[in-house]
This record gives structure tokens, C-alpha cells and sequence, in this order.
């Protein structure tokens, strides 16, 4: 039987590591560390938004997916497709003068 502090122990050691994965990337993209710089902080985050987090989905979601599973989500694979042309959105941009100004 476990102990409440090894109970405690083993939630928290995961928490610490995010918490402290983040405090370093925060850390690194503050103007005063000089680490990353506004473009590279940008470009950064469109390799993730656009790379990495359909990548970190396609495997969760592919670990999970059967032949009967591939019937009920047909309609999220053809959405996935059709929005802007590519699952990952890494085709080109629109042009300058279409996008939309706020």
C-alpha cells in the first residue's frame, strides 16, 4: 500500500516539470533575457501551432482509431483536410491585401 506522501510524491512530480518547463520558455522569450526575439518568438510559435500540435494529435488520436472508430470520424478527417488546404495549415498565406485589418 502506498504512503500519502509517495501518492503525493507521484502527482507532483509531473506538475513540477510543466511548471517548470514553462517558467523556463517564459523565462527565454521575456525582451530581457534576449534569448528569442519578437520573430523568432513568432516564427517559434507557428512551428508549434502549425507542426507540432496537429503532429502531437494525429498520434494520440491514431493510437486510438479502428476501422469502426474511422466511420464515426469521417467528418473530422475531411474538416481536417479542407481547412486551409493542409492538415498542418503549413501552405502559403494569404496575401497582404487579403487579409483582414482590425
Amino acid at each position: 500500500m502506498l504512503t500519502a506522501y509517495e501518492v503525493f510524491l507521484a502527482a507532483a512530480t509531473p506538475i513540477v516539470k510543466v511548471v517548470l518547463i514553462a517558467v523556463t520558455g517564459a523565462c527565454c522569450a521575456t525582451q530581457r533575457a534576449g534569448i528569442l526575439t519578437p520573430d523568432g518568438l513568432k516564427s517559434l510559435s507557428r512551428i508549434i501551432i502549425n507542426l507540432l500540435v496537429p503532429c502531437f494529435l494525429f498520434t494520440k488520436l491514431a493510437s486510438t482509431l479502428t476501422i469502426e472508430k474511422l466511420g464515426e470520424w469521417w467528418l473530422i478527417c475531411g474538416f481536417g483536410k479542407s481547412s486551409r488546404g493542409h492538415p498542418t495549415g503549413l501552405n502559403k498565406p494569404p496575401p497582404p491585401d487579403a487579409r483582414v485589418s482590425h
